[in-house]
């Protein structure tokens, strides 16, 4: 992959992901493979997280991965990921200069956090789910439940509105399942905006540990979700994927 902005230099990609190493997932270890991918096509990544912990560092390295934490201090949790919403906002905008792409690796909150933040920087914005029901939002269903409320009446359908009109402003979409790219595609979202990635990795595993073929399965792994991030930034002529990395 090579890549130049109009000035000559390129700012990299900006991965987003509420939580990133030391804690490790199924999100998380998606997150860090894609790190790691592109750092090893000379990519200058950046990941931006959740603070977890007053013994961690704000600003970290790991294997040529630049890690930045922001947002208060506190333990995994779904409340976490709204938390820090503001300080993401803040951070995008701040250090607008120094990334030319976010992708959003679980896009939930998160991804409110980058759209607001495009509003100001204009750098395009990459989605990636890890589940379904979070741009139909039907992940909000066992909370209408639990206060009598169905996921398909009037009252449902209003609460999920804004949130489908919000998420699918990205710039593009990259689904690691059939069903994420259905829904995706049922609430929208324009067919050339959404590509379906062939995970060949179950989810805990990372690239360094597989050793000589982590750059090949790294490539068939990321390679649509990299076309989405090329496309977007196309547009302004500064990337192009480059097929004799494969």
């Amino acid at each position: 992959m090579t890549h130049s902005t109009r000035s000559g230099q390129a700012r990299g990609v900006l991965i987003l992901t509420p939580y990133f190493y030391p804690i490790i997932g199924g999100v998380e270890s998606n997150a860090e493979r894609l790190a790691r991918y592109l750092v090893a096509q000379g990519v200058r990544v950046q990941v931006l997280t959740k603070r977890i912990g007053r013994d961690l560092a704000d600003q970290d390295d790991r294997d040529g991965i630049a890690i930045r934490r922001v947002g208060p201090s506190g333990e995994r949790s779904s409340l976490g990921k709204w938390l820090m919403t503001p300080a993401i906002v803040r951070w995008l905008i701040r250090h607008s200069a120094d990334y030319d792409v976010v992708c959003c690796v679980d896009y939930r909150a998160t991804g409110v956090a980058a759209l607001l933040a495009r509003r100001s920087t204009g750098r395009p914005v990459v989605f990636q789910a890890q589940t379904t029901g979070v741009l139909s939002g039907d992940n909000v269903d066992p909370l209408l439940r639990r206060v009598g409320i169905g996921g398909k009446g009037l009252v449902a359908r209003a609460v999920k509105s804004p949130v489908r009109a919000l998420y699918r402003g990205a710039d593009a979409f990259a689904c690691i399942s059939r069903d994420i790219e259905r829904e995706t595609l049922a609430c929208g979202v324009a067919r050339d905006e959404c590509k379906l990635i062939e995970r060949r990795l179950p989810c805990g595993v990372l690239a360094a540990d597989l050793g000589g073929d982590a750059a090949r399965v790294g490539f068939d792994e990321h390679l649509k979700l990299v076309q989405s991030i090329c496309r977007v930034l196309d547009r302004g002529q500064r990337w192009r994927l480059d097929a004799d990395h494969r």
